[in-house]
């Protein structure tokens, strides 16, 4: 055993002492000083050498003194003293000090107390700006748009905001503790709860039946709060009333179906040209009109390529009277696929502009094929139905002409016949009473000739 060096001891013991940041003293019962640190320089601007002797109202002047004084009739009396109080420095600036009086007691009887005081404005200081950043936390908290909550391990609420009360329909001391979970819709409680993901950061989602009995769609995210030996003790997140993005987001879907079906039924695909980079977007339908691969992005001039090389300066006039002066288009032109096949589509657009400057065009296009088709084949039908209309007006003329050269022959050749088959059997008649047999038998077979004419005729009227 190495024996210590006489008086290595104490000289240890003062040094550790001075090196102390607090300040330590001793103190007998007639408040004069028996020992003083290094630190009460620093304190109070006075060499620690020279305060052993002094007495404690004249190191601590009248008012602090006064201050303390009941604190050092309680020490002598045997009884530990802890307290703070503000001690002004030697340079005007005040400490906040935590002072601890303990009594020294020797063979039972108290002969003094021990000081130790320390500098505890570091701690106030800090304490006050947790405090300030709990304040500023609470009221971000309370006036977040979500629901913001802090909970244990074991999924116990210990703070919950009023929006997260709203969300849930909770409020007073059923939105703190585990009535939350009773919420919990059946089919998505081993979602829902939070001890299951202990130890990890979650982004949950599940749904909540509310007392009033409306069933919500909730995301909750969250992170546990740095660990204590080890294990985290509590988690903090922020949850979310996702149901209107959800029927937003059902609804979006059903449209775009909508869309889609009637895109397939017309034929009509849309686009667009962001005329900043000149990037060009084709919809699905776009892209089947033009018989080009799912993944085909064409460029604006690729676009172009695909019309009839005679209209394509039509098309490219009608994009650039958009870009410069604002004129929509709308236009019916042939266009050829990807895959040959000549078509013709209908493609209509305008140029959006934001502060007065276009920055994209916008439009559809539309496969017009068959109702050019349905088109072509009534004007075939119109031009026959002219056609027949006017040989039909061309007969009706004939029909016409023919009756009124019938009615001529009604009244200027039959009604002569019949006047001279009449005069013929007259004059048959005479000659025969006179006995001119030959001359009558003649005049009668005149008449008959007459009598056939006169027939036919009355035969081409009948008709």
């Amino acid at each position: 055993m190495i024996e210590p060096i006489p008086g290595e001891s104490s000289a240890q013991l003062r040094r550790m002492l001075d090196s102390v940041p607090s300040m330590m003293a001793s103190w007998d019962r007639t408040l004069r000083c028996r020992f003083a640190n290094q630190a009460y320089e620093d304190w109070f601007g006075v060499n620690a050498g020279s305060l052993v002797g002094t007495t404690l109202q004249d190191l601590l002047g009248p008012t602090l003194f006064a201050l303390n004084e009941p604190h050092i009739r309680a020490v002598l009396r045997g009884e530990r003293q802890v307290f703070e109080r503000i001690i002004p420095g030697p340079a005007g600036v005040p400490r906040d000090g935590l002072a601890h009086y303990i009594p020294d007691i020797v063979d039972g009887q108290i002969v003094g107390f021990f000081v130790q005081v320390t500098d505890i404005g570091p701690l106030h200081r800090a304490q006050a700006a947790l405090r300030e950043s709990e304040a500023r936390y609470r009221a971000l908290a309370e006036y977040s748009p979500c629901g913001v909550y802090r909970a244990r391990s074991d999924g116990t609420l210990t703070y919950v905001n009023a929006r997260w009360r709203e969300i849930t329909g909770l409020d007073g001391e059923h939105s703190h503790g585990v009535h939350w979970k009773r919420m919990i819709h059946r089919d998505d409680r081993a979602d829902g709860s939070l001890a299951v993901h202990c130890g990890s950061e979650y982004d949950l989602a599940f749904r909540i039946i509310r007392a009033d009995g409306q069933v919500r769609d909730l995301r909750s995210r969250g992170r546990p709060v740095a660990p204590v030996d080890g294990a985290p003790s509590e988690f903090v997140g922020v949850l979310e009333d996702v149901t209107e993005q959800r029927l937003a987001v059902e609804r979006l879907r059903a449209s775009e179906s909508f869309l889609d079906r009637t895109g397939r039924v017309a034929g009509v695909g849309g686009w667009e040209i962001d005329l900043r980079s000149q990037q060009l977007t084709w919809s699905e339908r776009t892209r089947r009109i033009h018989e080009v691969a799912p993944d085909f992005v064409p460029t604006v001039q690729q676009a172009i390529e695909f019309y009839e090389p005679a209209v394509r300066p039509i098309i490219t006039a009608a994009i650039q009277a958009a870009r410069d002066h604002g004129t929509p288009w709308d236009l019916e032109l042939p266009l050829i696929s990807a895959t040959g096949r000549s078509i013709w589509v209908r493609t209509f657009g305008e140029v959006e502009r934001e502060s007065g400057v276009p920055v994209r065009a916008v439009g559809a296009v539309q496969d017009i094929t068959e109702r050019r088709l349905r088109h072509a084949e009534l004007h075939r039908e119109q031009t026959l139905r002219a056609e027949l209309e006017r040989h039909t007006q061309e007969l009706n003329r004939l029909l016409r002409e023919r009756s009124e050269m019938l009615n001529v022959l009604a009244h200027e050749v039959r009604q002569p016949l019949h006047n001279a088959s009449a005069s013929l059997q007259s004059a048959a008649s005479t000659l025969a009473v006179f006995g001119e047999k030959v001359a009558s038998h003649r005049l009668s077979r005149a008449r008959t000739v007459v009598g056939q004419v006169v027939s036919s005729i009355d035969n081409t009227l009948a008709v």
